[in-house]
């Protein structure tokens, strides 16, 4: 909820209501449709609400709030559109990208970035997986997607559009790997993490095995014991989409398609 409420501040107290209708706007008008400026306010004003309200569903403006509140960017690795029971595409998803905390100083923010995953409606993280608790472990997240485009950056005026690679590089530490832009994250070594936060993580997979042990308890008995059980963590994000950090061998680990690197896999190449 601490959260939540930081988020709500900062859409409050930070002037991300222009930036904000110029996005909206650009992507009405390449809808085909317009708005007023009473109906803008309104949305924007149901955005403040909404993000104050506890298991209310958030979205990009959110996540672009959040930014801001941890001063670091995001990164969402997201389903492209959005499909009804009948499999059918109803609307584009547009919550895959990058998310700039761009009303606050650089040198005020970090460049190691939040990696999420956007899938069936719920923001997961996504983690490199930890080689060893006594060391950091630096993962490279591609910002380019599977046909080599790349991601688009969030909420930019028209003045920035048309130099996202740039933003890019004076936002994060890139590098090259196999032709596919990278961003580094660094996660520190276990011992070095706060110790509130090592509590939350711990508290939070506790939390986790319970409901896949109490899911798989339900199946199995729904089954009659016979094909029963449930998807296993690297399955909950469904659709083929598989959440995972690196191998820890040289082997990347995947997120429907994206590929996040081991610091010294490949073929790198500095920026």
């Amino acid at each position: 909820m601490s959260l939540r409420t930081s988020i709500c501040a900062v859409m409050k107290s930070l002037d991300l209501y222009p930036r904000w209708r110029e996005a909206r706007a650009r992507e009405a008008f390449h809808d085909g449709f317009r708005a007023d400026d009473w109906q803008w306010r309104k949305e924007w004003a149901d955005l403040v609400r909404v993000a104050s309200v506890p298991k209310s569903a958030l979205e990009q403006t959110h996540v672009w709030a959040l930014a801001h509140v941890l001063r670091r960017p995001i990164i969402v690795y997201a389903i492209l559109n959005i499909r009804n029971y009948r499999d059918e595409v109803v609307d584009l998803a547009r919550h895959q990208g990058i998310y700039l905390p761009s009303l606050l100083d650089k040198r005020e923010c970090s460049s190691n970035p939040l990696a999420l995953a956007y899938i069936r409606g719920h923001y997961l993280g996504l983690v490199g997986e930890e080689k060893e608790q006594t060391m950091g472990t630096t993962v490279l997240l591609p910002v380019m997607s599977p046909d080599s485009q790349l991601l688009p950056v969030h909420f930019l005026t028209d003045l920035e559009r048309g130099n996202e690679t740039a933003l890019i590089r004076e936002w994060f530490c890139c590098r090259h790997v196999d032709k596919v832009l990278c961003v580094e994250q660094h996660c520190p070594a276990r011992a070095d993490r706060p110790q509130a936060c090592q509590a939350l993580v711990a508290r939070y997979v506790q939390d986790l095995q319970s409901r896949f042990l109490s899911k798989s308890a339900r199946a199995g008995a729904a089954a009659g014991g016979v094909g029963g059980g449930d998807a296993g963590p690297g399955e909950m994000l469904g659709g083929g989409h598989v959440a995972e950090g690196n191998s820890g061998d040289g082997a990347p680990g995947r997120c429907g398609g994206w590929v996040a690197f081991n610091q010294g896999d490949h073929d790198e190449e500095t920026i």
